[in-house]
């Protein structure tokens, strides 16, 4: 059955660090440190408490410090969590421990202080993989002008106007159907070529950039961390005084 262990501390650092100690050794469902303020009244109010356990919390905020709250989902799991904050070396003890559903109770202080765990870490290396740029190559393209000349023959018309001697006779049919006894305009055009210059862009050549893939192999040297625990048995008071 969910359990709920709170822990009144003097700053919120304390309490960040106590709950942080307490996620890494026993499972929650849920958990939160808050103040009296409008954002812890808010935090308090998105957790699933009883009106027992609520009211615990909200009474504990009015004392002032910061409150942690977590949520365990077993009795064994509250258990953890108290044991943690015993043995993390804080002053602030856990105030208050209650079940979903009932009236808190004072935590039983006397239990936990009979076990005290310690963790040993040992850290693992992780390798690995990230791309960085190690070199390129820029081509850089620019449009440059170059003169060129050409020899094109063209053709040009020139009219010219002269007269030559004919003396022949004309019959009146030949009047009429030419008309020549009439006015008129004869026009005559004279034409000639100009040159029409278009260009028409080609592909000469390309340049073509190729990138070849290589595999290394490379040897990492690193240094990991880990805790050694060494135990010493402390004589009594009564030992201490035999042995002088």
């Amino acid at each position: 059955m969910p359990r709920t262990v709170f822990a009144s501390f003097r700053t919120e650092a304390e309490a960040e660090r106590a709950l942080s100690l307490v996620a890494s050794e026993a499972t929650l469902l849920d958990s939160a440190v808050l103040g009296d303020d409008v954002a812890g009244k808010l935090t308090l109010d998105s957790l699933q408490l009883s009106r027992e356990e609520r009211s615990a919390c909200e009474a504990q905020l009015k004392r002032g410090g910061f409150l942690m709250i977590a949520q365990a989902a077993t009795d064994e799991a509250a258990q953890t969590v108290l044991q943690v904050l015993h043995s993390s070396g804080s002053d602030n003890a856990p105030l208050v421990i209650a079940e979903a559903g009932r009236a808190p109770a004072v935590a039983a202080t006397q239990e936990v202080a009979r076990e005290a765990r310690v963790s040993i870490v040992d850290e693992e290396i992780r390798i690995g993989k990230r791309e960085v740029v190690r070199g390129g190559a820029a081509v850089h393209s620019r449009v440059t002008q170059a003169p060129v000349q050409e020899r094109v023959e063209l053709l040009e018309e020139e009219l010219s106007v002269g007269q030559r001697p004919v003396n022949r006779r004309l019959s009146d049919d030949e009047v009429s159907r030419s008309g020549l006894l009439q006015d008129r305009v004869i026009q005559f055009a004279a034409m000639r070529e100009e040159a029409v210059v278009s260009k028409e862009p080609f592909v000469r050549e390309e340049v073509v950039v190729t990138k070849n893939v290589t595999q290394r192999t490379e040897e990492i040297r690193d240094t990991v961390r880990r805790t050694e625990v060494e135990t010493e048995r402390l004589a009594s008071g009564e030992e201490a005084q035999g042995a002088r």
